[in-house]
């Protein structure tokens, strides 16, 4: 009796492990989005189990507060690289990124800028023989679970910001977009086709144009990224009419977790 007592409690306990085990095993990975706090200028990180992402680089006055975070992070390999556009606010440390990182690829507009910044880039992208994709397409990317759309304008336009890359991740049902710095021609080019999301980056770092309205009603984002110390505040007042939270990475950094589902 007393050795049947026993083979009935350690069954339990054993049918207790498989349980934990398994609801261990079927949750899916998270997705981590940051947002360094950087004043007037664009630099984020999206990591995904062991793929790292980074969207657009900073000034080159941000390389600190880059180099801390990524440390801080134990990020030592960048598997796709993505500079949206050629700006200053957005390639500054991209230099830097490429000799002290590991690259995986390097994602960019087909804009050429002809800035010395832009030039000195390509030229180190180049020596160090790093896969350079010039985006002049549709671009999805499948990693897992998570997938990826990289859009560059369908019109050439004269300015870099309206030939921004815009990059929309999407997982188990949630979305983000990321949109540079376009502005009404590219807005208008896309408002269409737009839905609701659940981050927004807010273009241009919160200036108002005359589509900003419908922009903001189209995507109706919950929360918002502005990467801009003075935003404009008719953008604020559209987005809180939305019920938007929203977020200044001039005050602070800004760091979201999309916690995967349980598999059922």
């Amino acid at each position: 009796m007393h050795k049947i007592s026993i083979a009935i409690i350690m069954a339990i306990l054993l049918a207790f492990i498989i349980i934990f085990y398994y609801q261990i095993n079927t949750n899916s990975p998270s997705v981590n989005f940051y947002f360094f706090s950087l004043e007037d200028a664009d630099a984020s990180i999206i990591s995904y189990e062991d793929t790292v992402i980074m969207i657009d680089t900073g000034e080159q006055r941000d390389q600190e507060v880059l180099q801390k975070k990524l440390q801080d992070k134990n990020i030592a390999k960048i598997d796709y690289l993505i500079l949206t556009h050629p700006d200053k606010d957005h390639i500054g440390n991209a230099k830097y990124i490429i000799q002290n990182y590991s690259i995986g690829m390097i994602l960019q507009t087909n804009y050429n800028k002809q800035s010395t910044l832009q030039t000195e880039l390509n030229k180190e992208v180049e020596e160090k023989g790093i896969s350079n994709e010039i985006v002049t397409k549709d671009l999805e990317i499948q990693i897992k679970d998570l997938y990826m759309k990289i859009q560059p304008s369908n019109i050439e336009y004269k300015d870099a910001n309206n030939n921004s890359l815009m990059v929309t991740i999407t997982y188990q049902g949630k979305k983000a977009l990321y949109t540079g710095d376009i502005r009404e021609e590219r807005m208008q080019e896309i408002l269409q086709e737009i839905g609701k999301v659940d981050i927004l980056k807010y273009p241009y770092h919160g200036r108002k144009n005359e589509l900003s309205k419908k922009f903001i009603q189209k995507t109706k984002p919950k929360i918002t990224i502005i990467t801009g110390k003075n935003p404009d505040e008719e953008i604020i007042e559209e987005l809180k009419k939305v019920g938007s939270k929203i977020r200044l990475t001039s005050a602070r950094p800004v760091e979201i977790i999309w916690e995967g589902k349980e598999e059922s």
